[in-house]
């Protein structure tokens, strides 16, 4: 275990008696307690693309019986971090068959034994997870799924399930946001295994992800600098997020980041479906809001156009919006480049305003209630 880590065991193990605190409850912590979490926060940025690199190599050795053919549907089954993977990887690779992100208790009605039921729990004791997997052990659906532990790998080994097992070394802050590249290339790895991603095999896939991080791993730097500057300048209430295409799943991410890590309100929109409605909204300045628009050289020409159409009303509005040009280069280095970037911002701004970016009490107070009834 790295230094980062135990420090992370023991500063996590501290103060998780914040769990069942009431939602107004500020988790009051001194300077060095606040440095330290951002340390950790930032050691889980740092590792992201050892998280897919590992996830991915480890995820693809996968081995599923003959069984597990004519399926004619995805349906992943996750809450909050453990389930933001699927709409990147449904986004950025095009699986074969129709995925479906099922964030709820229980499975669509159409769900049926040609339907491969995917359940994933960073922590593998999800509740609404849980309760999926019974249905879906009850239908007769093709089962696998991804985890670190808990009682879905136990589910899992008693059953005889296939399904990936990972050791989040990659991710001190043991934060499900925060480990995304273990969710999501491990969901990459157990599709590619069973040949569910269209027109790619393993090895392209291998030799697209080895490409993506060396590109970012060289660009680092740079785009941490681009998030602090982002962060240095924009400090608003609230953030919308508009992305189109394959950065659809990302622009998801971030907002997530945002609300779990940042302390701040945030949600996602896509191109071209809200210029069909959520523009009206946005034709009369509304408080003190961010718009953030992924600009992606990939998207469709008809896109690209809407989004310039989209910042010409924002601007008028009185908006001030960013614009996140990504580097143009496959579909998968621009993600991962704007997953980096989204991870910095989200954990940059927590520090610039003294907040935890780890600790998240109104969560926490909901499990607790949960738990006694």
């Amino acid at each position: 275990m790295t230094n980062t880590a135990k420090k992370a065991d023991s500063f996590l193990t501290t103060i998780s008696y914040c769990i069942c605190l009431p939602p107004e409850y500020t988790l009051v912590m001194d300077k060095n307690e606040q440095e330290m979490s951002v340390e950790i926060a930032l050691s889980s940025v740092v590792g992201l693309g050892d998280q897919c690199l590992q996830s991915w190599q480890e995820a693809r050795k996968t081995v599923f019986s003959s069984e597990y053919q004519n399926i004619r549907n995805i349906v992943v089954c996750g809450m909050g971090g453990s389930s933001t993977p699927a709409f990147v990887v449904n986004s950025v690779f095009k699986p074969a068959v129709p995925l479906y992100v099922c964030q709820g208790y229980t499975l669509p009605a159409w769900v049926d034994e040609h339907t491969l039921v995917v359940l994933s729990s960073y922590s593998g004791n999800t509740e609404e997870t849980l309760s999926c997997a019974g249905e879906a052990k009850e239908k007769g659906c093709f089962l696998t799924g991804l985890c670190s532990g808990g009682k879905l790998a136990d589910l899992f080994n008693e059953l005889n399930i296939p399904h990936y097992q990972y050791d989040p070394k990659h991710n001190p802050s043991k934060m499900p946001r925060l480990g995304i590249g273990y969710g999501m290339f491990g969901l990459l790895g157990l599709l590619s295994s069973l040949n569910l991603i269209k027109g790619m095999s393993g090895d392209d896939l291998d030799s697209q992800l080895g490409s993506a991080l060396k590109y970012v791993r060289a660009n680092s730097d740079k785009i941490e600098t681009s998030a602090q500057e982002f962060v240095d300048k924009f400090n608003s209430d609230a953030f919308m997020i508009f992305s189109a295409e394959h950065m659809k799943g990302n622009g998801i991410v971030f907002a997530t980041q945002l609300n779990e890590t940042s302390k701040r309100l945030a949600f996602a929109s896509e191109v071209p479906e809200l210029n069909h409605n959520l523009v009206v909204g946005l034709t009369k300045l509304q408080g003190s809001i961010t718009p953030i628009l992924f600009r992606s050289e990939n998207y469709h020409p008809r896109v690209l156009y809407r989004f310039e159409i989209t910042k010409e009303i924002l601007d008028k509005a009185g908006y001030k919006s960013y614009v996140h040009k990504i580097s143009n280069g496959s579909l998968l280095q621009e993600m991962l480049e704007t997953l980096v970037f989204s991870s910095y911002c989200s954990v940059l701004f927590a520090k610039k305003n003294d907040i935890d970016p780890l600790m998240i009490p109104t969560i926490d107070f909901i499990k607790g209630k949960l738990l006694t009834k």
